[in-house]
C-alpha cells in the first residue's frame, strides 16, 4: 500500500489518480492524504509518495522529513517534472528514491520489487527504471522505460481524488485527451522532456469518451469538463472531427479547451461549438511580437491572436486570456501593451503570470 501525500487542491491532481489507477490495476491499495491532515492521522503504509514540481519541491521536503521524523522506517518516494529534471535533488536528507519521467510503470515495477521481495535487503530495488537515489555520495539514475501507449492507461482514480467533500462537489472534472505538447516555447522544459522520449500523444477517441461519460454518470453534479492538455488536439484533423461527433451524441455535458489561438478557424471552431465547447483558455503572453518571438519562441503574430480571437467571439465562446509579465526587457510601456492588447481582444478574464526563468530551459539559460 502507497500513501501519496499532496496539499489541498481545487484543479483534479491527474498525475497522483493515473498512478493510483496502475497501482490498484496490479493489486496494490493506494492513500492520499493531505498535508493539513498529518497532525491527527496515522500512516501504517510503508511508503509514502509525493509529486512535486520546481517551486513546491522544498515545500514537500520539509513535510517529508517531518513524516520521517516520526515514522523511520517508511520508504519516501518522490516523482513530478522537477525530480525529472533535476535528479540531484535525491541528496535531499529524507529523500529515498527519485522517479524521472513518466512513472506509470515504473511505481508499479517499485513496489513488485519492494513490497514483494520484503524490503531494502534486496538489490533488485535499486534496479527499477526511472529511479535515482543517493548511492556513496553520488547519485545514481537508472535508464528510463519507453513512454507508455496512452491507450494502454486505466481511467484516472476519481475515488480516491474526490474522496474529500469540496473536491467530489467540485462541477468541474478535468480530463486529459493528449499527453505532452507539440511546441518548443523556450521558457519551457517540454522540448527537454522530448529529448527524453516522451513524445505528443493523443488518447483515442473512444478512450476520451468513454471517460467522460463515466464521470459524468459517476458525478450528476458535473456542470463543465475541463480538459488539461497543454494544447487540445484540434491540430490532428480526424481526431477532431470523430471527437465532436462521438461527443454530441453520447456527453453533452459542456467542455473547456487550453489551446494556441493560431490553431483555431472557423470550421474548427464551428465543430467545436457543435459539440459544446463552452469555453476556451489561450496565451498571449506579451503584446511585444519580437520578444514573443525571439525571447519566448511562440511563432504567432498579433494579427493572428486578433483574427483567431474574432473567431471565439463571431461564434459567442467565452475565453480567458494567459499573460507573462516580467520577462526579460519588458517595460512599463511595454507591459501596457500587452494591457492594450487584451482590453482589445476583450476576454471573459485576463489573467497573468510572473515569468519564472527555471534553470535548464533555453530562456532560464538565457537569464542566468
Amino acid at each position: 500500500m502507497i500513501t501519496f501525500i499532496t496539499d489541498e487542491y481545487v484543479i483534479d491532481p491527474l498525475g497522483i489518480a493515473y498512478l493510483s489507477a496502475m497501482l490498484k490495476e496490479n493489486g496494490y491499495q493506494t492513500r492520499l492524504l493531505l498535508t493539513s491532515e498529518l497532525n491527527n492521522a496515522v500512516i501504517d503504509t510503508p511508503i509514502v509518495a509525493y509529486s512535486v514540481t520546481t517551486g513546491k519541491h522544498r515545500h514537500y521536503v520539509e513535510v517529508n522529513r517531518w513524516v520521517k521524523g516520526k515514522y523511520p522506517n517508511i520508504i519516501s518516494i518522490f516523482g513530478g517534472p522537477h525530480c525529472t529534471f533535476f535528479p540531484d535533488f535525491a541528496k535531499e536528507y529524507g529523500v529515498d528514491f527519485l522517479f524521472r519521467g513518466e512513472g506509470f510503470e515504473a511505481i508499479v515495477q517499485f513496489c513488485d520489487r519492494y513490497i514483494k521481495d520484503k524490503g531494502m535487503n534486496t538489490e533488485s530495488i535499486y534496479k527499477t527504471p526511472n529511479v535515482a537515489y543517493l548511492y556513496d555520495d553520488k547519485v545514481k539514475v537508472n535508464p528510463l522505460l519507453p513512454a507508455i501507449k496512452v491507450a494502454e492507461l486505466p481511467f484516472p482514480d476519481r475515488q480516491l481524488i474526490y474522496q474529500f467533500k469540496h473536491n467530489r462537489e467540485n462541477p468541474i472534472r478535468n480530463v486529459m485527451a493528449s499527453f505532452q505538447c507539440p511546441m518548443d516555447c523556450r521558457y519551457c522544459y517540454n522540448k527537454q522532456f522530448k529529448k527524453l522520449g516522451y513524445p505528443v500523444r493523443v488518447r483515442p477517441v473512444e478512450s476520451v469518451i468513454e471517460e467522460c461519460e463515466k464521470l459524468v454518470k459517476d458525478y450528476p453534479n458535473t456542470d463543465l469538463i475541463y480538459f488539461q492538455d497543454d494544447i487540445f488536439p484540434v491540430y490532428r484533423q480526424d481526431w477532431l472531427q470523430a471527437f465532436c461527433e462521438e461527443y454530441n451524441k453520447r456527453v453533452k455535458t459542456p467542455f473547456h479547451i487550453q489551446v494556441r489561438i493560431e490553431m483555431l478557424n472557423n470550421d474548427r471552431v464551428q465543430r467545436l461549438k457543435s459539440a459544446g465547447l463552452h469555453g476556451v483558455t489561450y496565451a498571449i503572453e506579451t503584446a511585444e511580437e519580437q520578444a514573443r518571438l525571439n525571447l519566448l519562441g511562440r511563432l504567432v503574430d498579433n494579427k493572428a491572436i486578433l483574427a483567431g480571437t474574432g473567431v471565439l467571439q463571431q461564434h459567442g465562446i467565452k475565453f480567458r486570456i494567459e499573460n507573462m509579465l516580467g520577462i526579460p526587457g519588458e517595460t512599463l510601456q511595454s507591459a501596457l501593451r500587452t494591457l492594450d492588447l487584451n482590453l482589445t481582444c476583450h476576454p471573459a478574464v485576463g489573467w497573468a503570470s510572473l515569468f519564472a526563468p527555471y534553470p535548464g530551459t533555453d530562456l532560464g539559460d538565457y537569464c542566468k
